[in-house]
């Protein structure tokens, strides 16, 4: 039960208690038994209980919110990618050569503050919640930021949206360097990256060619920024879609930093200038005071290794953060209840240690419990769960711990992922060692201990578009032609538009000068 619990929070399926209690209950009322719960619902006490004597395996944990996009990338997925990364790298002979590997990612400043924990009244002499005057949350302004695995941040990009100002100067106390860009809604589009690469070639190294990292956005997908990258020896690689919240080094070494300065900034000036908020007169130099404050060589290059884009390490990113991609893989696959995952590695566990083939699938070893040891027979259920209380199972913990680390079933294999090998992930069968309970676990605990999975009609494909079909490495001659191909395709589309339009026009023009005829004729006659 607790390893369930563990593993359905790895999956992003986490049970808070009040829900691991109703399950609970659910679990009683369809063995039908009796026990001295009300309404057959666990108390609380039960619940720290049960905690207590799992503490080894589960804790009370906060939770981060995971979109469905985000959670199906897999681990055959970043295996094929670090492999051609590696090998793209090796044949630039930029392995050795940090400075010259950047990433770069956009993101928008909240141009209010966060509530926070304050000194203020005791609740009896003020019951009410206490305010914050935040300013303009809704607003945001965008930034681009890029750095190289040295950690090294060139000047910043900003977008702003129209119009430009002309009363006063956007970039006074900003950085050296920094430039600004006008869109409509403040978004970045394919123009705008552009002379964010023009901006790019300017500070960034000049040894070529460099590398630049970037997202799979569609604004960053457009001929003319393959080409002009092209003739200027930048070489822009995209990273797996979706998967930026763990391997973009941006993203974790410059905005995870820079943000919480800049709430403490946001903060600050609400409290200096009540009833005002930070603006696009202002933005880029409050944002430059924030930079200041949390700017770190060495924190922006850890980010680099972290993530394991350099050095280049696929081991970096565990199979941990991978697990909610369970959820979307086949139902039959992912949701097998209790007794097919011990089916399933029977043979390879048995083989390995044949000590711990006869453990129960529960909290604790029963022979170790003299209760269970009496009677053995008649357990099953809850009353399982209960009479395994007094048992100390640490010793048989550390022994389904070797035997994980050992045994065929597995398969996540060492930490240590080679790159140049593919791995799968784990599915449910390899989640638990091979037991033999008997009739010790009930047929309705055994059905209730399933993993929620995605069905075939849930899953919805994916519409193809051009970025699904271009290589990686977006200056390739690949991605190039592929681009152009694209774009003389879309000035097709919109040549046989014009001239559907334009026959049209004239086949309504013709119509209105007939019936202007008639028209006219008819009053000739009339005359």
């Amino acid at each position: 039960m607790a390893k369930w619990l563990s593993e359905m929070s790895k999956r992003g399926m986490g049970l808070g208690p009040a829900e691991f209690l109703d399950f609970v209950q659910g679990v009683v009322k369809k063995e039908k038994r009796k026990t001295d719960f009300i309404n057959d619902r666990p108390s609380y006490t039960w619940y720290y209980s049960f905690m207590a004597r799992n503490s080894h395996l589960i804790e009370k944990r906060q939770e981060s919110s995971l979109e469905n996009s985000r959670a199906k990338v897999t681990s055959q997925q970043l295996d094929k990618w670090f492999a051609s990364y590696y090998k793209f790298l090796s044949e630039l002979h930029l392995l050795d050569k940090p400075h010259r590997v950047y990433n770069a990612d956009e993101s928008g400043f909240s141009m209010g503050s966060k509530a926070s924990v304050v000194i203020g009244p005791t609740k009896k002499e003020y019951p009410d919640n206490l305010p914050h005057l935040c300013g303009q949350t809704k607003k945001r302004l965008t930034g681009m930021f890029c750095a190289n695995a040295e950690g090294e941040v060139i000047p910043p990009f900003l977008v702003y949206p129209q119009p430009k100002p002309s009363a006063y100067d956007p970039l006074i106390g900003s950085r050296k360097g920094t430039a600004v860009e006008y869109t409509e809604k403040g978004w970045m589009n394919g123009k705008t990256f552009l002379k964010f690469l023009q901006h790019f070639d300017q500070y960034a190294s000049q040894e070529r060619p460099v590398l630049l990292l970037i997202d799979s956005v569609s604004s960053h997908i457009d001929l003319n920024i393959f080409t002009f990258a092209k003739e200027k020896q930048i070489e822009l690689y995209r990273l797996i879609p979706n998967a930026t919240h763990f391997l973009q080094p941006v993203d974790n070494g410059v905005f995870g930093p820079l943000k919480k300065v800049w709430y403490k900034i946001v903060r600050k000036y609400t409290k200096e200038n009540p009833g005002k908020s930070i603006g696009k007169e202002n933005f880029a130099g409050k944002l430059h005071e924030a930079f200041m404050l949390f700017y770190k060589p060495l924190t922006v290059s850890s980010s680099f290794r972290s993530t394991g884009i350099h050095p280049v390490d696929r081991s970096k990113i565990s199979e941990n953060k991978l697990k909610p991609a369970l959820t979307f893989q086949i139902e039959s696959e992912s949701s097998a209840p209790l007794n097919s995952m011990e089916e399933n590695c029977q043979q390879s566990v048995s083989s390995s240690n044949n000590d711990i083939s006869n453990s129960p699938v529960l909290d604790s070893s029963v022979e170790d419990n003299p209760v269970n040891s009496q009677s053995n027979n008649s357990l099953s259920g809850l009353s399982l769960l209960a009479d395994v209380a007094l048992t100390d199972c640490n010793n048989n913990v550390n022994k389904i711990t070797s035997v994980n680390s050992n045994s065929s079933c597995s398969k996540y294999g060492s930490p240590s992922v080679n790159i140049e090998s593919t791995s799968s992930i784990s599915t449910a069968s390899s989640f638990i060692p091979s037991t033999d309970c008997g009739d010790n676990v009930s047929v309705h605990l055994k059905e209730a201990l399933v993993f929620p999975s995605c069905s075939k009609d849930v899953i919805q494909k994916k519409r193809k578009s051009m970025s699904d079909s271009i290589p990686d490495c977006l200056t390739s001659s690949e991605s190039i032609r592929s681009a152009a191909l694209k774009k003389l395709e879309s000035v097709r589309k919109f040549a046989k538009k014009e001239k559907l339009a334009r026959t049209k026009y004239i086949k309504e023009k013709a119509k209105q000068t007939l019936k202007e005829q008639k028209l006219q004729k008819k009053k000739m006659q009339s005359q």
